[in-house]
């Protein structure tokens, strides 16, 4: 093992250390490394980045007796070990004026980072320490290692959380629980009786990313933005600029450098050990690494020539819609927060309709943050303004990803006597604005074999407690069905103060699968997940637990008052806990003929599939929500 640190391998002797049998006698505690921070300095507010990737202040934790800075680097075994015994002693000194931070340093993704408090139940806030300036400001080298600041930020403890585990082995027992005596003495306004610790695990290490003069943009960079970026940011794109072409890129460099090494841009939110999407919007990581070579270069053209001429998208993503149907206009101000507009399209289908695509178009795409697309019965129009609890969801809006187009012979069905509406999330951008959004259907050119039908996993009686940094909800269920599920995608919704989600299937012999994890969920991006077709498939019984927790803390930056309880409901500043599924059943061969003009079926063999009571799919609850 001393081979492996010596050829400048420590994180993999970290790991299988980490892994060695319990030692029964605890190794000789060595001398803490020299440290150009001294115990007793008055530590700098330093500025890390939130779960939003918004700069913060170490500060906006709020007033403490005591702060602990929890430095880790996601994957980093021993932290894995520390963090459940941390996130207990965040709870039980939270009442005593306490403040826990957990910071992640390294090259992990923010998904990565805050997955760490997810994982293993903490509640406390993560950040992220791109540059190690946090880490430095108190001397701090290793995961995970932590500093305990007084109220005046004052350095009092460096080191360990206690003496249990080691790289060479586990006492049966913590030993000295050093973070615990200094948060004892800090608190007693004593001196620490051992303020400084050595602390084994892995280094923290900044991600450092050469230049690279030989890659341009004409041969090695371009084809990277035209696929990644353009689609969201090329003329009649919903992206605030361009970025299609070199000039565009380099006059905008730093801040493309920012985005792409955070990995803020392009926005995806899923995290990588939990699934493969179709639709992942990722970086890959060579990409990624080209991209910031080249910047770090200063952007390189190489051999000039001319751009192509990009081929300008139609009005309609899904090509011409068989069916427009036009919403009322909605005056968007120019500044203030709104709530949600609900619009209804008033058109009636007296007859079943079945739709291949989907595709939300609104006249001002700049104030439109996401809009959802739903069927509801015709009478309920007008009666609820709360319809969104039983409304059938067809399609989402979110820039770079307008439309909805499900694959041949797979269809929805709007039932008679539906009608459509929006559900419009409007978020003014200094300029007031009146937008006239319209709603496109294509109908099916193909017969009609499966109907994609969604499952929705929900809590309407959810109610978030005041001041709570971490509050779960959990719904739980199944669909009646003798066939295979195929599960194409979910879609998990929250509002502003939803913090991280995950969804899981529970099969039959009771084993779990994690299908999607969201640690760090975010309400500006409203994204839906799509597996490969036909990858998810789940046998009769298989229940689905979407798991989501609530941040109504202060450190919340969107959070608008944490004062109050939040309940359920419409307002972007209620609360909301969704996850649809949206599915289909395994063999179904409708062998439907549909009128491509009207979507209305002309014949069939239609055989619906079978139920447990030979009836029509029911979804049955697996139970209440339940909270923490």
């Amino acid at each position: 093992m001393d081979l492996l640190r010596n050829l400048g391998l420590p994180w993999l002797a970290a790991a299988a250390l980490a892994c060695a049998p319990n030692a029964d006698v605890e190794p000789s505690e060595p001398a803490p490394d020299p440290s150009p921070v001294a115990l007793g300095s008055s530590i700098p507010d330093v500025q890390v980045t939130d779960r939003h990737f918004l700069p913060r202040f170490l500060s906006e934790v709020g007033p403490a007796d005591a702060t602990v800075l929890v430095f880790t680097a996601a994957g980093c075994p021993l932290a894995a070990r520390y963090l459940p015994r941390l996130g207990e002693l965040e709870r039980t000194y939270r009442d005593r004026g306490v403040r826990f931070v957990g910071i992640d340093v390294g090259p992990a993704s923010m998904a990565e980072a805050m997955d760490q408090a997810f994982e293993h139940g903490v509640e406390f806030h993560f950040v992220k320490d791109f540059d190690g300036a946090a880490a430095a400001s108190v001397g701090a080298t290793r995961s995970p290692q932590v500093a305990v600041l007084d109220a005046q930020r004052v350095l009092r403890y460096r080191g360990r959380v206690d003496g249990q585990y080691r790289l060479a082995g586990v006492r049966p027992d913590a030993g000295r629980e050093d973070l615990i005596e200094a948060l004892e003495d800090v608190l007693a306004g004593r001196d620490v009786r051992v303020p400084e610790t050595a602390t084994d695990g892995c280094p923290l290490e900044v991600e450092e990313i050469a230049a690279d003069g030989n890659l341009t943009w004409s041969e090695h960079v371009g084809p990277l933005f035209a696929r990644h970026c353009a689609p969201c940011h090329e003329p009649g794109a919903p992206g605030p600029f361009r970025l299609d072409d070199y000039d565009s890129v380099f006059r905008r460099r730093g801040v493309v450098a920012e985005v792409v090494k955070e990995r803020r841009m392009p926005p995806w939110y899923a995290h990588p050990d939990h699934g493969r999407f179709a639709n992942d919007r990722s970086l890959p990581p060579r990409d990624r690494r080209t991209i910031l070579a080249w910047l770090a270069a200063d952007a390189p053209q190489g051999k000039v020539q001319s751009e192509p001429v990009p081929e300008l998208r139609g009005e309609w993503r899904i090509g011409e819609p068989d069916l427009v149907l036009d919403a009322p206009s909605t005056s968007v101000p120019a500044d203030g927060f709104l709530d949600y507009v609900n619009v209804e399209l008033g058109h009636v289908f007296e007859r079943d309709t079945w739709v291949e695509a989907v595709e939300i178009l609104p006249s001002e795409r700049a104030v439109v943050h996401h809009a959802q697309a739903m069927y509801l019965e015709a009478e309920r129009l007008g009666q609820d303004e709360e319809w969104f609890r039983w409304g059938r969801l067809l399609a989402v809006y979110v820039p770079g990803r307008e439309a909805v187009e499900n694959t041949p012979g797979t269809a929805f069905l709007i039932p008679a006597g539906s009608a459509l509406c929006l559900q419009i999330h409007y978020v003014p951008n200094g300029r007031a604005t009146l937008d006239a959004p319209r709603v496109g259907l294509r109908f099916p050119r193909l017969p009609v074999q499966q109907r994609l039908r969604c499952l929705a996993l929900t809590d309407v009686d959810l109610v978030v407690p005041p001041m709570e940094p971490a509050f779960g909800v959990s719904s739980q269920r199944s669909v009646d069905m003798v066939s295979e599920l195929v599960v194409h995608s979910v879609l998990p919704h929250m509002h502003l103060r939803g913090r991280d989600a995950e969804l899981r299937a529970i099969y039959p012999d009771r084993r779990e699968e994690i299908l999607l994890r969201v640690p760090n969920y975010n309400f500006d991006w409203q994204l839906d997940y799509h597996w490969p077709p036909g990858a998810k498939r789940f046998p009769p019984g298989t229940e689905f637990r979407f798991t989501a927790r609530f941040d109504n803390s202060p450190f919340n930056a969107f959070n608008p008052d944490p004062s109050a309880s939040v309940p359920f409901g419409e307002r972007t500043t209620d609360e909301m806990f969704y996850a649809w599924l949206f599915y289909t059943v395994a063999g179904e061969q409708l062998a439907l003929a549909v009128d491509p003009r009207t979507g209305q079926a002309v014949s069939s063999f239609q055989r619906e599939p079978p139920t447990r009571r030979n009836q029509r799919p029911a979804v049955k609850p697996g139970g209440a929500g339940l909270r923490r």
